[in-house]
């Protein structure tokens, strides 16, 4: 099993009531980005079932999410933000980088994707999300 567990494991503990997402310069970090894949990774799931995954946790989530300004974040359509072909390709990837480091910063068209995954993550195991976020 990995440091992060193997996903399946209950939520670690209670989210806060209220969630900050990360900002466009934390996502553009390579380092964040690739913590954030190597998390992803280690959900053990298919790619399809992340965004099952981030679908229950986020719209399931009862607290406040805001931006980093302070004002209220809406969530935006999560099979949208990922693609509406189903295939999801984008996540196959994207955890490809758990295993070598991006060589750039992530681009403009990825950071809302990047932000919900992060979301997830904040939501269901906030210790994971502080190690993603240092």
């Amino acid at each position: 099993m990995s440091k992060f567990g193997d996903g399946s494991s209950p939520k670690s503990s209670q989210p806060p009531a209220t969630i900050v997402v990360a900002s466009d310069r934390e996502l553009r970090s390579i380092h964040h980005f690739q913590r954030l894949a190597i998390a992803t990774k280690a959900l053990g799931q298919p790619r399809r079932g992340i965004t099952d995954w981030l679908c229950d946790t986020v719209y399931g989530f009862k607290g406040q999410i805001l931006w980093p300004n302070g004002t209220p974040y809406q969530v935006p359509d999560i099979e949208a933000v990922f693609g509406e072909d189903g295939s999801y390709r984008w996540l196959g990837y994207f955890m490809d980088f758990a295993e070598e480091a991006p060589q750039q910063r992530a681009q403009e068209r990825v950071l809302e994707r990047l932000r919900v995954l992060d979301l997830g993550f904040k939501i269901a195991y906030p210790e994971r999300s502080r190690l993603i976020g240092k």
